[in-house]
């Protein structure tokens, strides 16, 4: 059996939807159908995601994720360009690229700038926050290059932000 997913209009006009399906081993699969209001197949999609509205919505939702995923592709693009269409230096650099940008992303997740320094001040940061920052600063060059093991693993020891940001600083003033 199967459940919906989501469902989503596919053009400003709204004359046809998308319906995604889930099934009981996780498959999704697709379905485009014209939004006819009087048709049964229709009425019970609709009550099943809880209303045109929901819809609407996800439709929103659809489109905020579509965008977010195009510009990140012009990203790669441009990223791309940047090597003499040699694979290998290409393939090289994309790991490291794909490496900085997922390190970078996972400290940015659910970090508003406020409360970093609010709990920056207190000295109440998660433990996984600061993993995850110290994280980020093991993927810069600076500290790629350095050859200071003990300041490295003062970070890496470290529980404090301050405490990591200055010795993150001595290195970059190496």
């Amino acid at each position: 059996m199967k459940s919906i997913n989501k469902v989503w209009f596919l053009e400003p006009e709204k004359q046809t939807i998308q319906v995604e399906y889930v099934d009981h081993s996780d498959n999704i699969q697709s379905e485009v159908m014209t939004f006819n209001i009087e048709n049964d197949a229709i009425k019970q999609i609709i009550d099943a995601v809880g209303g045109v509205q929901e819809i609407e919505k996800q439709t929103i939702d659809f489109q905020r994720k579509e965008s977010e995923m195009f510009a990140e592709w012009q990203e790669f693009l441009q990223y791309k360009s940047r090597f003499n269409n040699s694979l290998e230096d290409f393939f090289k650099n994309y790991t490291e690229y794909e490496a900085n940008k997922s390190a970078y992303k996972n400290f940015q997740q659910g970090i508003d700038m406020y409360t970093l320094f609010e709990s920056m001040i207190d000295n109440k940061l998660e433990s996984e926050q600061l993993f995850k920052f110290k994280l980020m600063l093991f993927e810069r060059p600076e500290l790629k290059e350095c050859t200071d093991k003990t300041l490295k693993s003062q970070i890496r020891k470290s529980k404090n932000m301050f405490e990591i940001i200055s010795l993150f600083h001595s290195i970059q003033k190496q």
